[in-house]
């Protein structure tokens, strides 16, 4: 112990670990943003180029050969 005559010195103690820890959980949070935002817009292209494929399928499909066949119906027989 120390005598009441005696002072104890202590050394300031640094908050930079604290502080880095901030700042990578800061960039982390934010990556992780970015990347769920990144998503999002992929997915809402990707949906809006199947829509178009999809339609595209199906007027293609409907004026085939001419005759506006539907989805369920048959294809033209082949017989000569």
């Amino acid at each position: 112990m120390a005598d009441e005559g005696e002072h104890i010195h202590m050394e300031p103690q640094s908050n930079a670990g604290k502080w880095i820890l901030m700042v990578v959980a800061v960039l982390v949070v934010a990556g992780f943003g970015y990347a769920s935002y990144v998503n999002h817009e992929a997915v809402k292209q990707l949906t809006a180029e199947l829509t178009a494929s999809q339609n595209q399928v199906r007027t293609a499909g409907s004026h085939a050969d001419g005759r506006g066949r539907g989805r369920n119906s048959r294809p033209p027989s082949r017989h000569n």
